[in-house]
């Protein structure tokens, strides 16, 4: 659709006006219409796949999304998403847990602690929050690196 063009079109230069887009972002989202939610979530996954430093604004912002997005990561609903060829069915859980750990992924070193306090979600062990937490074991006595679990 037109939306879809216009972020195309912005590309890299979404973060100059990205608060901007929290508004009408919102307003999609309260909606609580699943067609609409998806919609919005695929446009917000493509803004910040697009350009990485639009996370470091919305991730401020997250709380204005948290109760929808909560609202449809502890439902499954499927929505035929046919104005996009290459994604029929869209999963509104994962687009929407998608769009978290990217915001989570770009949004800087409050990110983590963010989405721990306001999504329903795990917090995602991404390349950022590995490097945070290996920081923070070279700089505090406290604190070790994060050892990989497993079950044997």
């Amino acid at each position: 659709g037109r939306s879809h063009d216009l972020v195309v079109e912005a590309g890299p230069q979404l973060h100059s006006f990205a608060a901007e887009l929290v508004p009408p972002f919102k307003k999609a989202l309260d909606t609580r219409e699943p067609c609409v939610v998806a919609v919005a979530a695929e446009l917000m996954k493509l803004c910040l796949t697009l350009d990485p430093k639009v996370g470091e604004i919305w991730i401020h912002h997250l709380w204005q999304f948290a109760q929808v997005f909560n609202l449809f990561l502890s439902r499954s609903y499927s929505v035929n998403m046919g104005y996009v060829a290459y994604r029929q069915v869209c999963a509104l859980s994962s687009t929407i847990n998608e769009v978290c750990t990217l915001m989570e992924e770009h949004g800087g070193p409050d990110a983590t602690a963010l989405v721990r306090r306001y999504l329903r979600k795990d917090p995602a062990v991404t390349t950022a929050s590995v490097e945070r937490r290996m920081k923070q074991a070279r700089e505090k006595g406290g604190y070790k690196p994060w050892k990989p679990y497993t079950l044997i």
